[in-house]
């Protein structure tokens, strides 16, 4: 009688060390998938900020692969010009380099701000009409390679580096 009860506690208590473990096992992988999933759509993030095309060889977004293409070397080569007019916009050349994606977004973020502040005081010597005629020149610039001709005059760009990059 003592055996049976020694053996149903212990049955029990294996059950229930089992069902807990089978839980902490299936709650795990429900984090990681999730995890998992934030990374990969941050990833396509970036790559769509960036211009980059992204290469998924599995599900795995630790061997996501970015890859620069045309539109985002020219994407790039327009920052450069960008940062060479005006020194308070940063451009990250060793991240882009070393290929440090997210470092490069994190620039890329902080560069907006400051062509948005750039773009305010452009629009200053315009009337409103016209600044607001042309939105934001500086970005539309850095984004697909078109300036209004009224500010390519004002930052001195010439027309071969505007029409370098229209198709």
């Amino acid at each position: 009688m003592i055996y049976k009860r020694k053996h149903k506690i212990w049955v029990l208590t294996i059950a229930i060390v089992l069902a807990l473990t089978v839980n902490i096992y299936e709650y795990a992988n429900k984090w990681y998938d999730g995890k998992n999933e934030l990374e990969l759509k941050l990833a396509a993030y970036t790559a769509e900020r960036l211009y980059l095309d992204i290469k998924y060889p599995d599900n795995n977004a630790s061997n996501i692969e970015y890859i620069v293409g045309d539109y985002g070397r020219e994407f790039f080569e327009r920052w450069e010009l960008l940062s060479e007019m005006y020194s308070e916009i940063p451009y990250p050349r060793e991240a882009i380099a070393q290929e440090e994606w997210d470092v490069v977004d994190s620039f890329y973020t902080r560069t907006y701000r400051i062509i948005g502040s750039i773009d305010r005081k452009l629009a200053e010597n315009f009337t409103p009409e016209e600044a607001d005629f042309m939105g934001s020149p500086l970005y539309t610039y850095l984004t697909i390679g078109w300036l209004n001709e009224e500010y390519r005059e004002e930052l001195g760009v010439i027309d071969e580096d505007v029409y370098k990059y229209i198709r």
